[in-house]
């Protein structure tokens, strides 16, 4: 499966091999004919280089487009909104193999103060097994209470001097990029001790010691 931004504009061009058959050429045993699938259809009606790249490596690959052929997107909404116009640029590519599994894709609202791209998703059909197992409470992080006044409180708290000292410890000390992970503990410590400092906390309790109070 392959999905994002491609900037190719592909229209309703075909993307497998139209009346496929292995019944009057001679081929490799191995060859496998491309599916009869249902026509693409799109809101873009353009086709550009990377387009026409697109489709190629689809023809050779066994990849299918997704949208404008899936239920949820029959149509093949635009995808990118831009001054010059709309297009459709992103998809959902997934192999012929794969392509029955998908139930579902969907091109969302466009968002104009988050991205000249929509959102796409899909949902995919899957075979999964689920493990039960109990859960050791003792390694759980304790839940922090969040009320209309935790805001303030924990803005409070971050200008208080004891998070000062430890904010100012932090940016002094020299991490490496080999140290990545410890910064980004040694930072989440400084968030819960102010967190500490300003808001109401549940404690969570083994198991075991649940049982005996």
């Amino acid at each position: 499966m392959i999905a994002g931004d491609l900037n190719a504009r592909t229209a309703c061009e075909i993307d497998h091999i139209q009346m496929d058959s292995d019944k009057h050429i001679p081929l490799f045993d191995n060859y496998k004919c491309d599916s009869s699938l249902i026509q693409r259809k799109s809101k873009d009606s353009s086709i550009n280089t990377r387009g026409r790249q697109l489709l190629s490596l689809c023809i050779s690959s066994s990849l299918r487009i997704l949208n404008g052929r899936t239920m949820g997107d029959l149509m093949g909404a635009h995808t990118c909104f831009q001054p010059l116009g709309s297009s459709v640029v992103d998809y959902f590519l997934a192999s012929e193999e794969l392509l029955p599994n998908f139930t579902y894709f969907h091109t969302h609202n466009f968002l104009p103060d988050f991205s000249d791209h929509c959102q796409i998703s899909c949902m995919l059909k899957c075979n999964t097994k689920i493990y039960e197992r109990n859960l050791n409470l003792a390694l759980m992080p304790d839940k922090y209470i969040w009320d209309d006044n935790s805001v303030s409180a924990f803005q409070d708290a971050i200008n208080s001097n004891e998070i000062k000292n430890f904010i100012r410890q932090y940016k002094d000390k020299i991490y490496d990029q080999d140290s990545i992970n410890n910064a980004a503990e040694d930072l989440n410590k400084i968030f819960l001790k102010a967190a500490d400092l300003s808001l109401k906390k549940i404690i969570r309790k083994p198991k075991k010691q649940e049982e005996e109070n």
